[in-house]
């Protein structure tokens, strides 16, 4: 498993939405019960603002991984996780300067 090397821009956002199954009874009544034992992945809004070339880097090992193969990436809290990203974004921002922004969901395997 490849590791992603690069570190994000500042000002990362995570994204915590615990899975979490809902059953509904009558007069408002609910049972919650988590999802399986991974219940609460994490999900990064990550951005790099890189030159060219490091640019082709970072879109190059997203496209090889194509939101199917993980990936290793230690967050900004410094915890390694597996990660996939689904879909990215990028723009330039300069003459040869780029933006690729991107949202790594923790998954577990």
């Amino acid at each position: 498993m490849l590791k992603f090397e690069w570190s994000p821009d500042l000002g990362c956002e995570r994204d915590e939405t615990p899975l979490v199954t809902v059953t509904k009874f009558g007069d408002g009544y609910e049972a919650r019960l988590a999802t399986g034992i991974n219940s609460q992945p994490n999900k990064w809004t990550v951005t790099f603002t890189k030159n060219l070339d490091e640019y082709r880097k970072i879109r190059a090992f997203l496209k090889q991984h194509g939101a199917v193969k993980a990936f290793e990436w230690v967050d900004p809290e410094g915890e390694l996780g597996r990660y996939v990203c689904r879909s990215w974004k990028s723009k330039q921002v300069g003459f040869g300067v780029l933006q690729i922004t991107g949202v790594f969901e923790q998954v577990f395997e």
